[in-house]
C-alpha cells in the first residue's frame, strides 16, 4: 500500500527544488517592445579583399583604403605592405575559406539581425554605450581570437564559424572539443564575451580559485543577459551531454571542492584543472567537460543575481569581494 503522506512530502520537495532550479536567466528576457531597435550594417572586408583584381592589386587596394582604413592603414605604395596582402589573397587555402564564408553566410541580413539583437540588449542595460563598427573578414583560422574589438571597431573572422563538419577543419587537425564551437550558433556568445572583455571587464587579480570562479561567473551572466535565448550549453561551449553531466553532478563537484579545501588555493595546477580548455576534466570523469570552474562561477553569480534583483548588470561587474558574493548567493547545489 502506498504511503500517501510520504508521496505528498516527496511531491512538495520536488516542487520546491523545481522552483529553486527554475530558469535563473528569466530575468534577462526583456519584452521586445522595450528594446532599442537600431540596425547593424556589416562591412565585409573579407569579401572586398578577395574580390580585388590581383593583376592590378596595388591600385585596387588604394581604391578600398578609404572604405576599410582599419585594415588598410599602411603605405599602399610600398611593396613591403602590398606583397603580404597579395600572398594572402592568392593562397589557395585562404581562397577556399573565403568561398566557404560566402556560401555559409550568404544571408548577411540574418547575421546582421543577430548582432543587432546583442547590441540592442546591451543598449538597454548601457544606454550610453557607443556601438562599434562591425567588420567581417577571413582570418586564416585565428581560433584564439575569432572575434576581436579595439576602440570603435569589432571584427569577426567568419571562417571560424563554418560548422563542425567543415572538411577543411578536419584536415587542419582542429580538436573535436573546439570544432563543436565553430558554427554560427556560437557567434553571439563569442561576440558578447568579446564586448565584456574589451569594454566592461574590470581589471582584477585572481588570488585564488574562488576569485577566478567569480570573475568567470560575472562574465557569463553578462553574456547570458545579451544572449538570453541561447542555450546554456552553447553559452559555455559544451555539448548538451557535457552540460547535462555537470547539472547532474554539480553538487558532487562542489562538495569535492569544499571537502578538499580547494576554494582558496592559488595552485597553478588547480587553475589549469578548473579553467584550462580541453576535451574533458579527467580528474572527475571523461564525460566531465573542461573549464568546470567557469560553470560553477556562473551558477554562483546566477544565484546571486536572482536573489538581488536591485543589482544592475553594471553594478554586478564592479563587485569585487568574492567571498561576500559567494556568501550572499547562498549557493548550495543539491
Amino acid at each position: 500500500m502506498f504511503n500517501m503522506k510520504r508521496l505528498f512530502s516527496i511531491a512538495v520537495v520536488l516542487f520546491l527544488l523545481s522552483g529553486c532550479n527554475s530558469d535563473k536567466g528569466k530575468r534577462w528576457r526583456i519584452p521586445a517592445n522595450e528594446l532599442p531597435t537600431e540596425k547593424i550594417i556589416l562591412k565585409d572586408y573579407g569579401k572586398a579583399l578577395f574580390s580585388l583584381d590581383t593583376t592590378q592589386f596595388a591600385a585596387e587596394l588604394l581604391r578600398c583604403q578609404n572604405e576599410f582604413p582599419q585594415f588598410l592603414n599602411g603605405d599602399l605604395c610600398d611593396s613591403a605592405n602590398i606583397n603580404p596582402l597579395l600572398r594572402f589573397v592568392t593562397d589557395p587555402f585562404l581562397r577556399y575559406l573565403s568561398d566557404r564564408v560566402l556560401q555559409v553566410f550568404a544571408d548577411k541580413t540574418r547575421l546582421e539581425n543577430s548582432i543587432a539583437q546583442i547590441f540592442n540588449r546591451l543598449h538597454y542595460y548601457e544606454p550610453d554605450f557607443e556601438f562599434p563598427e562591425v567588420f567581417t573578414y577571413v582570418s586564416g583560422l585565428q581560433l584564439d581570437a575569432p572575434v576581436m574589438a579595439n576602440g570603435k571597431t569589432l571584427i569577426i573572422g567568419l571562417d571560424c564559424y563554418l560548422g563542425p563538419d567543415e572538411p577543411f577543419y578536419q584536415q587542419a587537425g582542429i580538436p573535436v572539443y573546439r570544432l563543436m564551437r565553430m558554427d554560427a550558433a556560437h557567434l553571439p556568445s563569442d561576440i558578447a564575451q568579446t564586448l565584456y572583455h574589451v569594454y566592461f571587464e574590470k581589471e582584477t587579480q585572481s588570488v585564488n580559485l574562488l576569485d577566478e570562479m567569480i570573475q568567470a561567473g560575472k562574465r557569463y551572466v553578462f553574456v547570458e543577459a545579451l544572449c538570453p535565448e541561447t542555450a546554456p550549453h552553447i553559452l559555455l561551449g559544451y555539448s548538451e551531454t557535457q552540460y547535462e553531466w555537470l547539472k547532474k553532478y554539480e553538487g558532487q563537484v562542489w562538495r569535492s571542492i569544499i571537502g578538499e579545501q580547494l576554494l582558496y588555493s592559488n595552485d597553478p595546477v588547480l587553475f589549469r584543472k578548473f579553467f584550462g580548455d580541453g576535451p574533458f576534466t579527467k580528474e572527475f570523469s571523461t564525460e566531465a567537460p573542461a573549464r568546470i570552474g567557469e560553470y560553477i562561477g556562473w551558477q554562483i553569480m546566477r544565484k546571486y543575481m536572482s536573489s538581488h534583483k536591485d543589482i544592475t548588470l553594471n553594478q554586478m561587474i564592479t563587485l569585487s569581494d568574492s567571498q561576500q558574493l559567494l556568501s550572499a548567493s547562498r549557493y548550495k547545489p543539491k
